[in-house]
C-alpha cells in the first residue's frame, strides 16, 4: 500500500517517470528472477551444510550425552521412590 501511494505521489509530480517506472517494472523483475532462485538454492545448501554439522550436538542433548561422558548416568537404586521431579532425580545419579 505504501508503495502505491509513492507511485501516486510520483504519478502527480512527474507522470513521465511514473509511467516509464510502471512499464520498466515488470522487465526489471523478469532480470532479477534468476538471482532470487540462486538465492533460494544457496540458502537451502547452506542449510543442510548446518544442519549436517549441528545435527551430533542435537542428538547428544537429546540422549543426555555429554561430549566428554561414554554412556548414560546409571540410576542408584530406591532413586524412584519419592519422586520429587527431574531435580532432585539428578541429585541421586551417579556416574556409572
Amino acid at each position: 500500500m505504501f508503495a502505491f501511494l509513492l507511485w501516486c505521489i510520483l504519478f502527480v509530480m512527474c507522470w513521465p517517470l511514473a509511467l516509464l517506472a510502471l512499464v520498466a517494472y515488470p522487465f526489471i523483475w523478469l532480470l532479477l528472477l534468476p538471482f532470487r532462485i540462486v538465492g533460494v538454492a544457496v540458502h537451502g545448501v547452506l542449510e543442510i551444510i548446518f544442519l549436517a554439522i549441528t545435527l551430533p550436538a542435537a542428538g547428544r542433548a537429546v540422549s543426555g550425552l555429554s561430549p566428554g561422558r561414554l554412556r548414560q548416568p546409571r540410576i542408584v537404586r530406591g532413586s524412584w521412590s519419592g519422586y520429587r521431579g527431574r531435580a532432585a532425580l539428578q541429585r541421586r545419579v551417579r556416574r556409572a
